[in-house]
């Protein structure tokens, strides 16, 4: 589902393997496009293009020429390459699977595995649309991620409470009823965290110099309105 934290733990293991890479000293590169706002394949090619440091036209290429563009690269560099698709799902409904397609092969063009690859996506059925050919190819893991139970939100939504508001503007009752009433309704972080901060702005806006239930309640009318 939305807000369980599929973006967020890519990008931080991308930048703890960067950091790692840096320090070893290691050509190693993670680029993360997003499928949704890129729109289309050959922009997404050329968002990996961009980020490995290679440059290519905004139009005007077909995609195949950018894809051996892209092999000609890491091999002159000899570079190792993880990719992040955001949303896969939704390329592969727009314009159809040929980019998973090179992307699942695309390890044929090297003598030792170069690249690597992560889709990312809300559809829990998403493979069963995908060739089987792709899934033989790709021999994926795959790794769920459950919505946040109201434990868990109670932790996320206390640390961004510590960053946030002053001491005792918060009560931690407070925010373990905003996670209760989130982990039984849909286990939305970001949700959750809208929650607090629109409790918080109307405790502000009524002069209240604490947030309470009442003022989560008020926050639970606004933003269903």
């Amino acid at each position: 589902k939305p807000g369980t934290g599929k973006t967020a733990v890519v990008r931080f293991v991308f930048n703890a393997l960067s950091k790692k890479a840096a320090e070893l000293k290691a050509n190693i590169k993670c680029v993360m496009v997003n499928s949704r706002i890129e729109g289309s394949e050959y922009r997404i090619l050329a968002s990996i293009s961009r980020q490995i440091g290679l440059s290519v036209p905004f139009t005007g290429l077909a995609t195949a020429e950018v894809f051996r563009r892209i092999i000609n690269y890491i091999k002159a560099n000899n570079l190792y390459l993880l990719i992040a698709l955001d949303e896969v799902d939704v390329i592969v409904k727009k314009e159809g699977e040929n980019l998973l397609y090179e992307l699942s092969r695309i390890n044929e063009n090297f003598s030792s595995h170069r690249v690597s690859f992560i889709g990312i996506s809300n559809e829990i059925m998403f493979k069963q649309i995908l060739d089987p050919r792709i899934l033989s190819t790709l021999s994926e893991e795959e790794l769920v991620f459950k919505p946040y139970t109201s434990d868990e939100l109670f932790d996320i939504l206390s640390e961004r409470a510590r960053e946030a508001f002053f001491d005792a503007v918060c009560d931690p009752l407070v925010i373990k009823y905003i996670a209760a009433l989130s982990a039984s309704e849909h286990g939305d972080a970001r949700r959750a965290l809208d929650l607090l901060r629109v409790a918080a702005e109307t405790a502000e806006r009524e002069g209240k110099s604490a947030i309470t239930t009442e003022c989560v309640q008020e926050a639970i009318r606004k933003i269903e309105r």
